[in-house]
């Protein structure tokens, strides 16, 4: 389980995150759902990356299409997603 931010929202411990070629998989542990459904944010929906560290965490804050939306997670969690977020002309930070 991860820690994480969507928009105003702070999932901590209860965030599942998953990387694959389509995007990022998010869906919140069911107890804590309240039947919101997972989530599949496509690389494509990725407008801007940009560092949102916090203390000694390394952390991105991902900018989605969707107006005023915005994704914020840990490093780890990215670093499986270089090569994808290269083909959308995203370079590691």
């Amino acid at each position: 389980m991860q820690h994480g931010s969507v928009g105003w929202l702070y999932y901590k411990g209860t965030l599942n995150v998953g990387v694959s070629r389509q995007g990022i998989y998010l869906s919140i542990f069911p107890l804590f759902s309240f039947g919101l459904p997972p989530l599949l944010i496509p690389w494509s929906a990725i407008r801007k990356i940009e560092p949102a560290n916090s203390w000694f965490v390394q952390r991105f804050r991902l900018y989605l299409s969707v107006p005023k939306v915005k994704l914020v997670i840990n490093k780890e969690v990215l670093e499986p997603a270089k090569e994808y977020l290269a083909a959308q002309g995203f370079e590691w930070i």
